[in-house]
């Protein structure tokens, strides 16, 4: 008895392993019956015990056994983040207040800020949590240069940041 489990083992695996080196895709393998103790002959014995013999296929579901490969990967769902745009800036002792148009649907803000117009050099970010939010001070900042500001949108999907595309560039004088 044991013999014939570990055979019918050993032939269940080549035939699975022929299967999925030759099958049009990795999720199209075929059902292996295991109903009559792996010598089917054409023949499937049913709980009745009338044979059928229609070319291996059985009316006994209870003892199949499906051979499958991985899942196929869930659809890949495009996140889309809306963008916001600057309302105004304003200047204040060694600092800069930032306010800006609210967003739902939103995780955050990033604030962008550089002496240089096309952030290249010089630039510095702020993160702001939270979709209530439209106003933030930055501190640091140094009188008689021109600063340039921008900002964007993210949201957090799966741990994952997704962002919108930078706001136009407003300047302020300090």
């Amino acid at each position: 008895m044991k013999k014939l489990l570990s055979l019918l083992l050993v032939i269940i695996l080549l035939f699975s392993f022929s299967v999925t080196a030759f099958a049009a895709s990795p999720y199209d393998l075929p059902e292996i019956n295991l109903s009559s103790g792996g010598k089917n002959n054409g023949t499937d014995n049913n709980e009745n015990g009338s044979t059928n013999t229609d070319n291996n296929q059985s009316t006994n579901t209870e003892n199949k056994q499906v051979v499958t490969a991985k899942p196929k990967p869930a659809a890949v769902k495009k996140v889309t983040v809306k963008a916001t745009t600057l309302k105004k800036l304003k200047k204040g002792k060694g600092a800069l207040t930032v306010i800006w148009n609210k967003k739902s649907g939103v995780s955050g803000y990033q604030i962008q800020y550089s002496t240089n117009a096309k952030f290249k050099k010089d630039q510095k970010t702020v993160t702001v949590k939270g979709a209530k939010k439209n106003k933030k001070v930055i501190k640091g900042i140094k009188n008689k240069k021109k600063y340039y500001v921008r900002i964007r949108t993210y949201k957090t999907v799966n741990k994952k940041n997704y962002y919108s595309k930078w706001s136009k560039a407003k300047s302020i004088k300090k």
